[in-house]
């Protein structure tokens, strides 16, 4: 999913809340429908009754990671982002080898200009998720951001191979090989993003008008 604000709009993360499963306890039972009843405020647009029942699941239970989980996703849909970042910094705590809540937490460092510490978390839940094209794709934006491009193209290439039908990767590799002035490579790439008729923010008529001169070497496609 494309993201919420301009420092998340290029990125890609899967908001997906967890329901709790039911158990035989009692207090268990407690928290898990506090989570779900949390989940389903969040799903409805409804952040501030949902961070209340994820509050009163947290309470219950200090250490109840779903609900932090779930808690953290809803303060970033509803922008409050480093709030998000102190949930899934207490959901790594509690469950080190969590890889997508690296690449959360990875993405929002990414729009708060954070690069750095995006990488450290890409670089984390690759360790623990190693064939997951989304957080290479996020990677090689992060490296993108910081101009070391042929690590940028590295990260999109491994994209497109655990993900062939990755039109996005195949645009900022594209704009990343039109960087180092290899232009047949980057005609081919922008080719084949348009031919998956991906359109963010209208790419391709930007990419057109940011590089002129480019283009006019490159023909049309």
């Amino acid at each position: 999913m494309q993201g919420l604000n301009q420092g998340l709009v290029n990125a890609s993360y899967d908001p997906n809340f967890i329901y709790a499963k039911n158990t035989l306890s009692h207090k268990q039972d407690s928290v898990e429908a506090y989570n779900n009843q949390g989940v389903n405020h969040a799903k409805n647009g409804h952040y501030d009754l949902a961070i209340t029942a994820f509050n009163k699941a947290i309470k219950l239970i200090p250490d109840y990671a779903t609900a932090y989980s779930n808690r953290g996703l809803t303060y970033l849909l509803n922008d409050e982002v480093d709030k998000a970042i102190r949930d899934y910094t207490k959901v790594i705590e509690l469950n080190q080898d969590n890889a997508e809540v690296y690449n959360m937490r990875g993405v929002i460092y990414f729009s708060k200009d954070e690069v750095d510490r995006a990488i450290e978390d890409y670089n984390r839940a690759i360790e623990f998720k190693p064939y997951n094209a989304i957080t290479y794709y996020n990677r090689g934006l992060a490296y993108a951001k910081k101009s070391q491009v042929e690590l940028a193209i590295a990260d999109y290439s491994k994209a497109i191979a655990l993900n062939p039908d990755y039109a996005e990767a195949y645009y900022y590799r594209g704009g990343a090989l039109l960087r180092l002035e290899k232009r047949a490579m980057a005609k081919l790439d922008l080719a084949i993003a348009r031919s998956m008729k991906y359109d963010s923010l209208i790419a391709l008529d930007k990419i057109l008008k940011d590089y002129d001169r480019a283009w006019k070497t490159l023909g049309n496609l």
